[in-house]
């Protein structure tokens, strides 16, 4: 039986759901799953893909919700750059934050359809290394 993800408060495009479906390990039978997106040459000097991490959640037997999406970036210079929250996107909580400011999920919808579809692009360009693990 295929997998199959929604959004109950993102308007998360179908090809990304069943990207992201096929990401989940038939091995990894939790409730609960992250999957997190890494592009090993990102620094604070060179820049590079941003770091994501998308934490599902099962609601039926093949069917899985997202209770977040989290995009990190490089704040900060020197010895004080750190990796922060640059968009998150709580459905959960239904919260949207990004590194100025935090509101209801409604405010982000726009900045998330933009971000969907430029990690579409990063995954269809392979940048990532990908990992599944349970939460």
């Amino acid at each position: 039986m295929m997998k199959t993800i929604s959004s109950s408060k993102l308007p998360l495009n179908p090809e990304l759901a069943e990207q992201l479906a096929n990401f989940i390990p038939k091995s990894l039978a939790d409730k609960s799953v992250v999957l997190n997106f890494r592009d090993s040459t990102y620094s604070p000097e060179t820049g590079g893909y941003h770091p994501v991490e998308i934490s599902l959640r099962l609601l039926t037997s093949n069917h899985w919700q997202i209770s977040y999406i989290t995009d990190f970036c490089f704040v900060g210079q020197g010895d004080f750059t750190e990796l922060a929250k640059c968009l998150d996107f709580d459905v959960g909580q239904n919260v949207y934050q990004d590194l100025y400011q935090c509101s209801e999920l409604s405010a982000g919808l726009e900045m998330f359809k933009l971000w969907q579809t430029n990690f579409m692009a990063y995954l269809k360009m392979e940048v990532f290394e990908i990992t599944a693990s349970k939460l």
